[in-house]
């Protein structure tokens, strides 16, 4: 059971992945937790029930069904998190919980920020630039999509500005 909880990928022959004759389950990145993350807030922030999980496609096109460890909302802004899976080749990152608030911003668009927990760039040669967020470009378009896939869910929302802060308590 406590497997089946863990990297839950939506076509069993995804879940793993063979170097040489090893075969390890897959786990996923920090930046696919903190879009699914900003997915269940967005979700929970636009009035929808608290998700279980949440369906996300990552860049190479395989879909995981990720567990959604936590799911709050206060008065203007909501909060989820999720928990990392390294998978069988864990890293340093490996089951810390990655938190992704979203609330109402004056200004047009979805900006990104880094909170407790994610570093700043603090010098030149990154993707981003010299005092940013230590968040790339990648996690940053993956955040931004789920983001906006629910907003056309809920047409009501569309053209809101919102503040998304990633921390790593």
């Amino acid at each position: 059971m406590e497997n089946q909880k863990k990297n839950q990928w939506i076509s069993p022959e995804e879940a793993y992945i063979y170097v040489g004759q090893q075969k390890l389950r897959r786990g996923y990145t920090t930046g696919s937790c903190a879009a699914a993350a900003a997915q269940a807030a967005a979700r929970v922030l636009f009035g929808e029930e608290e998700p279980k999980t949440v369906e996300l496609t990552v860049p190479k096109g395989l879909t995981l069904c990720i567990p959604v460890h936590s799911v709050q909302k206060y008065e203007g802004q909501a909060q989820a998190s999720v928990c990392k899976d390294s998978g069988d080749d864990p890293d340093v990152t490996d089951h810390i919980e990655v938190v992704v608030s979203i609330q109402p911003n004056p200004t047009p668009g979805i900006t990104i920020r880094g909170g407790q927990g994610v570093g700043r760039v603090t010098k030149p040669g990154l993707e981003m630039p010299v005092g940013e967020a230590a968040i790339n470009k990648t996690p940053r378009r993956m955040i931004r999509e789920q983001i906006e896939l629910v907003q056309q869910e809920h047409p009501e929302w569309e053209g809101v500005g919102l503040l998304v802060t990633v921390s790593i308590p």
